[in-house]
């Protein structure tokens, strides 16, 4: 993975912890668990520089999210990759 990559997805992790925060503020616990579940294995990659990371597989288990009512993480991701490789994933 190219360092611009990974950059996008410690950006994607910084606004998940930012919903987070705003979930817990609004008490939507359920919310923030949820998403937490999601970034807590992208924290761990990225720590690793992102050795092993299946990117298919990282996105697969955040499809439910957008359905929580939180912020598309795959449109953040997308339109800060812009033409880079928006549609390799």
């Amino acid at each position: 993975m190219d360092e611009s990559k990974k950059k996008k997805y410690r950006l994607i992790l910084y606004y998940a912890m930012l919903d987070i925060r705003f979930a817990g503020m609004i008490k939507n616990f359920e919310a923030a668990r949820k998403l937490a579940d999601a970034m807590h294995n992208l924290a761990l990659f990225s720590a690793n520089d992102f050795e092993g990371f299946d990117e298919a597989r990282f996105w697969h288990e955040c499809s439910y999210l957008d359905r929580g009512g939180l912020a598309s993480l795959r449109a953040i991701f997308d339109e800060e990759l812009g033409d880079e490789g928006a549609s390799e994933v």
